[in-house]
């Protein structure tokens, strides 16, 4: 997930919706969320880092070719 423009989140759209997260979590091996740090804390909160059985990592933009390195991994 590349955050180009990000402006946040609007609250209260789909929060508690987290049927996408248990009905594809097995699917997925690892989430890469690339942008800038004021976001972290809730963009990992919203990918569902620590809840989820792959990783799910934070890169600032300038560390975008490390993300894509860990990906590959």
């Amino acid at each position: 997930i590349i955050l180009d423009g990000f402006e946040g989140f609007e609250r209260g759209a789909d929060w508690n919706d987290l049927d996408f997260l248990f009905s594809h979590s097995d699917k997925i091996a690892k989430i890469a969320i690339v942008g800038e740090q004021r976001w972290e804390v809730q963009t990992l909160a919203f990918a569902g880092a620590g809840f989820r059985r792959a990783p799910v990592r934070f890169f600032l933009p300038a560390d975008q070719p490390q993300a894509r390195k860990w990906l590959a991994e």
